[in-house]
């Protein structure tokens, strides 16, 4: 009896072609917004919608928007509590607010000092390495500017209080930082943490 003959797997038509022309679509969508420094231009919107998966077109768009929100790390903010300069009797202790509405995050920091500095309490954000603290503002020329001189690093600032074992971002004019790292606490280990943030 004769074998049948095999040939190449014929790949079937189906919406893979439809949702390359949304993505494309949605690319020249960003394109176009970026050309234009972030106005917004008149564009036939009923034409991504009459494909069958306009709605992608829709969610990758947003999700750009979302994605590119500045939080302004770094941007000086007021506690409004008192602080003890990022020090008390010698030991390294950090202030952190979760209230203040100058700050996008609601999170104003200043973190216990391990190093003399002049950086004020500035807007933070949480983070899970230092690629999310790359954007933090830096002091400029003026005088009176006392933002971060030396860049920022994705640590745990407190072991205790609402934000305990939490990482945000942290200046490091005010902490040791070797290998652009800090060491997580041994009291925000899973399992030998009291802290209501460590799982």
């Amino acid at each position: 009896m004769a074998r049948p003959s095999v040939g190449p797997e014929r790949v079937t038509s189906g919406p893979v072609p439809q949702i390359k022309a949304t993505l494309k679509f949605a690319g020249l969508l960003l394109s176009a917004f970026y050309r234009t420094g972030g106005v917004l231009m008149r564009f036939p919107l009923h034409r991504a919608m009459s494909l069958s998966y306009g709605p992608i077109a829709v969610a990758l768009l947003a999700m750009s928007f979302f994605g590119c929100e500045n939080k302004h790390i770094g941007r000086p903010c007021d506690l409004g509590v008192a602080d003890d300069g990022g020090a008390s009797a010698g030991v390294a202790v950090a202030t952190i607010t979760g209230q203040v509405l100058a700050c996008p995050t609601r999170i104003c920091l200043l973190p216990g000092a391990e190093l003399s500095t002049d950086v004020q309490p500035y807007c933070t954000a949480e983070c899970s390495s230092n690629d999310d603290c790359s954007d933090g503002e830096m002091r400029g020329s003026g005088a009176d500017d006392k933002r971060c001189t030396k860049g920022y690093v994705c640590g745990v600032a407190s072991e205790v209080g609402e934000f305990c074992c939490k990482k945000l971002c942290i200046c490091r004019d005010f902490v040791e930082a070797p290998g652009g790292q800090i060491p997580d606490p041994a009291s925000c280990q899973p399992g030998k943490s009291s802290c209501h943030n460590v799982n």
